[in-house]
């Protein structure tokens, strides 16, 4: 993992907080360990986080996009944080990129 939560992330959160709710998706512990883990174990952030916390609903809340600004909040201490469920990881990606994208709480553009 680097530390662009640092550099890039934090001093966002200084500036503006939390302006956008963390986004997740659930995944089961059957799909991480047959599929994801097949393809992603490889990656060197996969010692930080396997093996997941699977949760009391029995499912893994997994961030797609957002890891780093997820970084900032455990560094600042938060213990809860507003968040958004996606039933899969494509919408989830399309507001994500949005978000990043066009940075609605800076775009003076009206729409």
């Amino acid at each position: 993992m680097d530390d662009r939560w640092r550099t890039r992330d934090l001093p966002r959160f200084t500036n503006d907080g939390l302006w956008y709710p963390l986004l997740y998706y659930k995944v089961t512990l059957d799909w991480w360990t047959k599929k994801f883990a097949n393809w992603f174990s490889a990656n060197p952030g996969w010692p930080y986080i396997n093996p997941p916390r699977v949760n009391s609903d029995g499912f893994i809340w997994a961030l797609k996009l957002g890891c780093n600004r997820y970084r900032v909040l455990k560094h600042l201490g938060y213990t809860s944080a507003d968040c958004i469920l996606f039933d899969d990881s494509n919408k989830l990606v399309e507001l994500g990129f949005y978000l990043r994208d066009e940075d609605p709480l800076h775009n003076d553009r009206s729409n």
